[in-house]
């Protein structure tokens, strides 16, 4: 949602974290293979369903029929496929012997990623073919779409696989294969292809408008080795009169690598009629202003036009050029920042992530900028308002604030502590004593009366519980016996993101138990176990300490008898 060198803008604000999914039907998408499914991950599954081994239990208990090994994500940016592919992602499905393609829709300023409607029920590519293992694609200068196909029988790491299958598989069986495929429509005619190294650097000049990405990217390239002075009218030109998008927009990054972009190139990219050039014209600005590398010695003359030229874009019709400049407002040091704030904040509504980045840029003197907001003639003292100037208040007063309803749960977490896996051999008793209770049927209201005793400290299953620990519905699809032994021995496999961490603060002189909800270079936000977070602004000698233990303490199940327990396991299993 944003790049992350805009953390640490204002030292105040910690955004939430940049990354979210946007695949409409989420992770672990269904998709439909050709190939068979291999034996030995079918026997892996029913293993892993029954126990028997350690693992996750994916996809309700079934070997395949969703992504398992997803990699290799491309943007068909060619010139030769039909249109409706133009800007398709293609996702290969390695484990799946397959090539998965997304239709890629804005919803300023996210991104939703949908099946085509064609596709629905199939896939861009499959094979029945189970060495087939596509791990990367390329458009080439044909504007075709290259496949780097593996090609070998196991592509699972090792340590995925149990001895009692891993020992009746070579697993170096393919090292000595590979293939490359070239994706072509039907009616397809091979060009002559220009050697681009020897092409006058005029007319790489004219390539930044090729209609296949591969040439315009190339072109830009050489232009910036080559740093041939003779193009710089040219690329101005193109600049001022380019027929496409794309072509203005590598000529002003081709400028500005060069160290020759000047204030009246980007003077006439604010005022260009693509978003896409307006929003990369802000982009240069923010780059190049606080290097003081294209002002020449002019700074107290540049800011002023830079001031006003801001200005008249924060009322830019386009969401994403209003977005972009709310997060390159960080960057600037401008006396009329709060004025452009004021103004994006006006049209931003209620875009969580238009106000976060909003908030970002708050590194002004917030008692102006609360002014600025109340005397603009549209402003209304609404929740949003009040919600936004409580967060400038807190700044005000010194305090590290953030804005955590962007939805990102999904997104970004560091991962900073390998998955924790161990037995107990106490701990395997009490699961040994409580098996029976899995065949005995429970009684739901009466499980709910124990959930709400023991559990809803830390879970929420329908309207009961605080949601500190993991959603339990997403585990009923690993079975009854996985809940139990997850109720009776927490600490035995525990995702990194509900590790329990022990954080020194130098800053606090204190230790803060915690999970690590999200950490940038500017601070950390640490859930405690009351369910509130805690946030901290880190210095060099804060320390880390995983514990290795779960935030769920072992013991609650101690004075449950096999029928509330059976009970216990009905409510988590059923509970809406």
């Amino acid at each position: 949602m944003y790049e992350r060198r805009y953390i640490g803008d204002n030292p105040n604000f910690i955004p939430s974290p940049p990354l979210i999914d946007i695949a409409i039907d989420g992770g672990a998408a269904p998709v439909f293979r050709k190939s068979p499914d291999e034996p030995w991950r079918v026997i892996r599954t029913r293993w892993r369903v029954a126990g028997q081994v350690q693992g996750p239990v994916e996809g309700a208990g079934r070997p395949s029929g969703y992504f398992t090994a997803a990699t290799g994500i491309t943007i068909y940016d060619g010139n030769v496929w039909p249109s409706e592919f133009q800007g398709d992602a293609f996702i290969a499905d390695c484990g799946s012997n397959l090539i998965h393609r997304k239709k890629l829709l804005s919803e300023s300023p996210k991104m939703t990623a949908i099946r085509p409607e064609d596709e629905s029920k199939t896939e861009f590519l499959a094979s029945k073919d189970n060495w087939f293992r596509p791990v990367q694609m390329e458009v080439g200068p044909d504007g075709a779409m290259y496949i780097a196909d593996m090609y070998r029988e196991v592509i699972e790491h090792p340590w995925s696989l149990p001895h009692g299958i891993k020992k009746h598989i070579n697993l170096d069986s393919g090292n000595d294969r590979g293939r490359i495929y070239r994706v072509v429509p039907k009616e397809f005619i091979q060009q002559k292809l220009p050697r681009l190294n020897q092409v006058p650097v005029g007319d790489l000049v004219k390539l930044l408008e090729h209609s296949n990405a591969w040439h315009r990217s190339t072109a830009a390239r050489l232009l910036f080795e080559k740093r041939d002075l003779i193009v710089i009218q040219p690329l101005r030109h193109l600049v001022n009169h380019g027929k496409t998008a794309y072509g203005r927009m590598h000529a002003l990054h081709v400028l500005a690598d060069m160290d020759a972009l000047a204030e009246t190139d980007l003077n006439r990219a604010y005022r260009d009629e693509s978003p896409t050039v307006r929003k990369e014209a802000i982009r240069l600005t923010e780059i190049y202003f606080s290097n003081n590398q294209f002002t020449r010695g002019r700074e107290k003359d540049f800011k002023p036009i830079l001031s006003k030229s801001l200005l008249h874009l924060s009322n830019d019709t386009n969401h994403n050029v209003r977005y972009q400049l709310s997060w390159s407002l960080g960057k600037f040091r401008i006396s009329n920042k709060p004025k452009i704030i004021a103004r994006l904040f006006e049209k931003a509504g209620d875009d969580p992530w238009h106000l976060t980045a909003l908030l970002n840029a708050a590194n002004v003197n917030h008692a102006d900028l609360i002014q600025e907001i109340k005397k603009n003639s549209n402003y209304i003292e609404s929740s949003n308002s009040k919600v936004f100037i409580s967060k400038l208040k807190a700044m005000q007063a010194g305090q590290v604030v953030t804005f955590s309803d962007t939805s990102s749960n999904n997104g970004y977490r560091p991962q900073l502590f390998k998955l924790s896996q161990k037995v107990d051999s106490d701990r395997e008793k009490l699961i040994n004593y409580y098996k029976p209770a899995l065949e005995i049927r429970g009684n739901l209201q009466s499980g709910r009366k124990t959930f709400e005793q023991r559990c809803a400290a830390c879970h929420r299953l329908g309207d009961t519980g605080i949601n500190i620990g993991p959603d339990l519905k997403s585990i009923r699809a690993n079975g009854a016996e996985k809940i139990l032994v997850s109720l009776v021995d927490p600490n035995r496999e525990v995702a990194p993101q509900y590790l329990m961490q022990k954080v020194y603060s130098a800053r606090q002189n204190e230790t803060i138990l915690g999970t690590i909800k999200f950490m940038s270079d500017v601070g950390i936000l640490i859930g405690l176990a009351d369910g509130s977070d805690r946030q901290l602004i880190r210095s060099p000698t804060d320390r880390i300490e995983s514990t290795g233990l779960s935030f769920m303490p072992e013991g609650l199940e101690s004075g449950l008898s096999l029928v509330q327990m059976a009970d216990l396991l009905e409510w988590v299993k059923k509970a809406d």
